[in-house]
């Protein structure tokens, strides 16, 4: 057979995204002047939880090519059905994955409604579904994009914001919240205008 098979691990692409990710958060909070334990702390699980969604829906990353490749057509490297093929297992862990993003949204913007977190998790989604099928198409790496994960990764952002407006009505975890929100700008406060839908 011709071709080569081999697999990049998360390692040598992830680790240095993240000490990259991880730089600039702090670098903004010293700009800033809003270095706190608290928003260092913020900082960190962002990366590490931005490294850990890299890492498992990515990697490890098979590279075919050759007889090795897979030679479907690029249509088919995708699933593009909504709904009927959904796999419920595969939903719910992907809903699951992305609700920490939505709580992590209040925290990092100023002014979040639950639209925004909507918009950046099916940002997040689309960003992931297309770069999974690109490397699909160019090196055979064996992810499908899949257009439920889309509905699965919004929702699951929705809850997580949600979820962040529920537990900040206790005043001790809002009081958290505050300390941990890399801007000057109340969560839970914000949490509470975005009832007001426009």
């Amino acid at each position: 057979m011709s071709g080569t098979l081999t697999t990049l691990s998360a390692d040598p692409v992830v680790g240095p995204l993240a000490l990259i990710g991880g730089t600039a958060g702090v670098v903004t909070l010293v700009r800033r002047r809003l270095v706190t334990p608290a928003r260092l702390l913020t900082v960190a699980l962002t990366t590490l939880y931005g490294a850990a969604v890299l890492t498992l829906t990515l990697f490890p990353l098979q590279i075919a090519t050759g007889d090795y490749a897979n030679h479907a057509s690029w249509i088919e490297k995708a699933n593009i059905i909504p709904v009927l093929t959904i796999d419920v297992r595969t939903f719910m862990l992907n809903v699951l994955m992305i609700v920490p993003l939505g709580v992590l949204v209040p925290l990092l913007r100023r002014s979040c409604r639950w639209t925004t977190a909507l918009g950046i998790g099916v940002t997040a989604s689309a960003v992931i579904e297309v770069t999974q099928w690109l490397t699909n198409i160019f090196v055979s790496s064996g992810r499908t994009a899949d257009v439920n994960d889309f509905v699965a990764n919004g929702l699951g952002a929705v809850l997580g914001y949600w979820l962040l407006r529920g537990v900040t009505l206790v005043p001790s975890v809002a009081a958290l919240a505050t300390r941990c929100a890399l801007h000057a700008e109340s969560p839970l406060e914000t949490a509470r205008d975005a009832v007001d839908v426009h």
